[in-house]
């Protein structure tokens, strides 16, 4: 790995606040206090991202890890941190409320199955375990009785960002058509996440005007935008060097496609649990011929094979990570 690789992963690091000593792939490590994570503990890190990289040219490889370097990828801990600050300002905000009589609508899973959302609420309950019901966790409202909807004083839609506006809107008018009485009720109905774009904002002000929007993190910036990653000067020839690859990975599979990130988004985004696909698909798009460094869970399987070097690695590894445990007097049941 060359000096410019490893800078990179460092800025990686550093740009999110990341210890990478504290999180490991194995989930047995949990018993020592490491944080369970597939994509940045170090060793795999640095081995995924070597293979990321055959996917470009070397002249193109040193804008790719300028990129990588400004990628916010959101662990498991700094996740839960979000969220406890998300409770914080919503207690502010619904202060002259009782909790008990707020619903909290997810984003439901398009295909109805788990999805990162999941996480979200999981995250929530436990930040809110003991002052609401876990009834008011709404992760599929198709199951929801209206009268009992109607029952509520607040009503706050939830995603973990909110991109181009497009999923929030869309469940928000299938939510209103599934109760439509609940649109000429007297409920406080709120938009809420932890991410948001200017696009994403805009929309959803323009579409849902009447709604208070609550965000956590303030606005995410596209990867092309002036003077953030590169400079003004540099940022069409950086663009135009990102592009033949975005095609490579973004291309059009069963209806859809990502170049740029979905709808054309350019973000750089991830969480543990998955990668939006509003980032860039050189970072998270598996195809026949390309590589991603973070794939999305539903292509992760598929995608993180082993060679058979890396297995003979692997196992050397584990030799040594089990004498260092045993060495400090704990034990490990690794085969």
């Amino acid at each position: 790995m060359n000096k410019l690789t490893e800078q990179a992963i460092e800025e990686f690091y550093k740009y999110n606040k990341i210890d990478d000593k504290i999180y490991s792939l194995n989930g047995k490590d949990r018993l020592f206090g490491f944080i369970l994570d597939r994509n940045i503990p170090r060793e795999i890190l640095e081995t995924n991202l070597t293979h990321w990289l055959d996917n470009f040219g070397l002249d193109d490889q040193e804008t790719f890890l300028a990129l990588f370097s400004h990628f916010r990828y959101i662990p498991k801990n700094i996740f839960e941190y979000m969220v406890t600050c998300f409770v914080d300002r919503m207690k502010k905000e619904l202060s002259e409320y009782d909790l008990k009589e707020t619903l909290f609508v997810f984003v439901e899973s398009p295909k109805g199955c788990k999805s990162g959302i999941d996480d979200f609420a999981v995250a929530l309950w436990e930040c809110l375990k003991g002052e609401i019901w876990k009834e008011q966790l709404i992760t599929h409202f198709s199951m929801l009785n209206e009268k009992k909807i109607l029952e509520n004083r607040n009503i706050i839609f939830v995603d973990d960002i909110i991109a181009t506006g497009f999923s929030m809107n869309e469940n928000i008018k299938k939510f209103f058509e599934k109760f439509p009485q609940c649109k000429n009720s007297n409920i406080k109905y709120y938009v809420a996440s932890l991410f948001l774009t200017r696009r994403g904002k805009k929309f959803i002000e323009k579409k849902r005007s009447n709604m208070t929007l609550m965000v956590e993190k303030g606005l995410l910036k596209s990867a092309f935008r002036g003077n953030y990653i590169f400079s003004s000067d540099e940022l069409k020839k950086k663009e135009e060097c990102v592009l033949p690859y975005e095609d490579k990975a973004g291309k059009e599979y069963d209806g859809k496609k990502y170049v740029m990130g979905f709808s054309e988004s350019k973000l750089l985004i991830g969480f543990y649990y998955e990668i939006p696909n509003n980032t860039l698909s050189t970072f998270w798009r598996h195809t026949e011929d390309f590589t991603p460094l973070f794939p999305r869970s539903s292509e992760h399987a598929f995608s993180s094979k082993l060679t058979l070097k890396e297995i003979i690695e692997k196992k050397k590894k584990m030799a040594n990570r089990a004498y260092v445990i045993n060495s400090m007097g704990g034990y490990d049941e690794s085969e």
